[in-house]
């Protein structure tokens, strides 16, 4: 009976160890991962808010510095460690150096930069980890791509990211935008297509893109009371006035003369 009892006082020791360690191994866990958070905070922190204060005063080289080795080291972060906070400041940094190789004209590592952040959205998104706000930053990323690859001529391939911008969208359903701000930056899309279909002849083609983009400057218009911005009537009048020279490559002169008088 000793024997047994001894044996029963181990094994209840035993056991209390291994919940001890195993508390402790979760304490260190949860240590591990705080601290990680506030160092990828302060790296946040640094790039992006002091970012605006840091450029002016010639300390931009400083900031890409930063952001270089703040993306080697997320991207070398074994999977385990990875979660979807981690990815979504992965692409905030991805995304600020992609802006800042604009700025500089490296528009091939600018396209390598977007292009990564659209894959960490599209996984966040297959995984069931995105949201409506991080589904609007991925289509407004598609059209930054198609934006640099216009810079560098290259037409069809900026059309496809136009397109696949579009076809992220339903403009019934915005967002993590407001419905003016969804629209207005859907009609835009709609006008950049536009532009790239009349460049290569199809002008039919893209006397439908405008005649969308025209349709959501109405439906914005259609919202408020209040007068549209200048920047929106500005953008209406070249709606108007690419679609007037659309019609008469078409040979429609009707259709033009009624689009020409929209922007009298």
């Amino acid at each position: 009976a000793l024997r047994f009892g001894t044996i029963s006082v181990l094994a209840i020791l035993a056991s209390g160890l291994a919940f001890f360690q195993a508390h402790r191994a979760r304490e260190a866990i949860q240590a591990e991962q705080e601290a990680r958070a506030n160092a990828e905070e302060l790296v946040r922190f640094i790039l992006f808010d002091l970012q605006e204060k840091l450029r002016p005063i010639g300390q931009a080289e400083l900031l890409e510095h930063i952001a270089e080795n703040a993306d080697t080291y997320f991207s070398s972060l074994p999977e385990e460690r990875q979660n979807a906070q981690t990815a979504q400041r992965i692409a905030l940094i991805l995304e600020n150096r992609g802006a800042t190789f604009v700025t500089r004209r490296q528009y091939d590592r600018a396209i390598e930069a977007y292009e990564k952040v659209v894959n960490i959205y599209a996984q966040l998104d297959e995984s069931g980890k995105s949201n409506a706000g991080l589904r609007f930053r991925a289509s407004q990323l598609l059209v930054r791509l198609g934006d640099v690859h216009l810079v560098g001529r290259e037409w069809e391939q900026a059309e496809k990211f136009f397109k696949q911008a579009l076809d992220s969208r339903d403009v019934t359903k915005p967002l993590g935008a407001s419905i003016e701000s969804y629209l207005r930056s859907t009609a835009d899309i709609h006008l950049r297509i536009a532009r790239l279909l009349s460049r290569s002849g199809e002008h039919r083609k893209a006397v439908d893109s405008l005649e969308s983009a025209i349709g959501l400057f109405d439906s914005i218009r259609n919202l408020s009371e209040e007068q549209m911005p200048t920047s929106n009537l500005v953008a209406v009048l070249g709606a108007n006035n690419l679609l007037a020279r659309e019609w008469m490559k078409l040979g429609n002169e009707k259709n033009a003369a009624e689009y020409f008088e929209k922007t009298l």
